[in-house]
């Protein structure tokens, strides 16, 4: 196309050097406007032949609405985006974790629905004037003032309930506990008093226990580990064998007794002080109390300070001694586990299975004889 035009160019310079010519000869006038007519139309077409570049198109949308640090996942007549920031306020409201979200999950998929659907009714309301209504104005404001009441507590709970606060509301409690014992022992259940005497009176003379516990007992539970209970205290589990247990010395092999399952004998291994529960097991029921009872400061604060009127109700209800500064002020409940002793408490032992949980204590597998 180039070549082209620089040729045009060439044509018209002896186009004007053959017209100044033909100023002295007539009769060659009328070749000259000839070939002038050529050399226009043959610009013509070249400059149809190489239009001027079309205009970029459109931005999409995720250009126009995109936030580098909150993903773009929807938008609606072009005008209304949806952002993953919505899906994750939609989750907080519907009581699950945002950071949880998997935008490739099918879970997500429909919370993202839930929000169009939500959007588009919101937006024919709009359209509708149904927003100016009296009615609207009012529920919005309600809301209004629950979502700010909400923010209200998140900042203030923010800066009290702190990792370091949790850690030291356990190392409080712990310090607190009445720390009891623990045995640790294999058991090999049987049918009769004659095959559990049987089984002691090998055990007694050097057989292995845990290999005698794989052989002979029917509780599938602990056979397979050779009759391990792991550690357990005193009113753990089933009474006869933590009493019969306890009475045993490290090392040696009980008499048979009877439960309700069977007959059984139970081989100590070892006698340690109870320990307490972990940090990492109590952490977030600690993180829970502590919440509350920040939340509680707060609105005890609030409510003394404030000058509060009320009208046309009945008279208050009867309040404890406890409750009478304000309903923030009820007594935050225990922490279950850390102010009570490690050894489980009658109502705890009254649901516990009938033997022991092997391997109780933190981080521990049992281990061989």
């Amino acid at each position: 196309m180039e070549k082209l035009k620089a040729y045009g160019a060439k044509a018209i310079a002896a186009l004007r050097r053959l017209n100044a010519a033909a100023r002295t000869r007539t009769g060659k006038a009328s070749i000259c406007v000839g070939a002038l007519a050529v050399i226009f139309t043959l610009l013509m077409v070249l400059n149809i032949a190489d239009p001027a570049p079309p205009p970029p198109p459109p931005p999409a949308n995720d250009e126009i609405f995109g936030r580098a640090e909150d993903p773009l996942v929807a938008v609606l007549n072009d005008a209304h985006p949806i952002y993953l920031s919505d899906l994750e306020r939609e989750a907080l409201l519907e009581g699950r974790d945002p950071s949880a979200l998997d935008l490739a999950s099918a879970a997500t998929r429909h919370l993202l629905d839930e929000v169009i659907d939500q959007r588009l009714l919101a937006m024919r309301a709009e359209a509708e004037g149904v927003d100016a209504s009296e009615e609207a104005e009012a529920r919005i404001d309600a809301a209004r003032r629950r979502i700010l009441a909400s923010i209200a507590l998140e900042r203030e709970v923010d800066g009290v309930v702190t990792e370091a606060a949790v850690r030291e509301a356990y190392d409080e409690q712990v310090a607190l506990l009445r720390l009891g014992e623990e045995v640790r022992a294999r058991q090999i259940l049987l049918r009769t008093e004659a095959e559990a005497q049987e089984a002691r009176e090998r055990a007694v003379v050097g057989e292995d226990f845990a290999a005698l516990a794989e052989a002979l007992s029917i509780d599938s539970a602990t056979r397979r580990r050779g009759g391990d209970l792991g550690y357990f205290a005193a009113d753990a589990g089933d009474p006869q064998i933590s009493r019969a247990a306890f009475r045993t010395r490290v090392g040696e092999v009980s008499e048979p007794f009877e439960t309700e399952e069977g007959w059984r004998i139970v081989k100590v291994l070892d006698r340690r002080s109870a320990r307490p529960p972990s940090f990492s097991s109590r952490a977030e029921e600690i993180e829970a109390y502590l919440v509350l009872q920040a939340v509680r400061d707060v609105i005890r604060d609030l409510r003394r300070d404030a000058d509060i009127e009320i009208f046309n109700l009945g008279p208050a209800p009867r309040r404890t001694a406890d409750e009478d500064a304000s309903p923030a002020d009820a007594p935050a409940p225990a922490l279950k586990g850390l102010t009570q002793p490690a050894e489980i408490s009658q109502e705890t032992a009254s649901d516990a299975p009938k033997a022991p949980k092997p391997a109780t204590a933190e981080g521990e597998s049992p281990a061989e004889d």
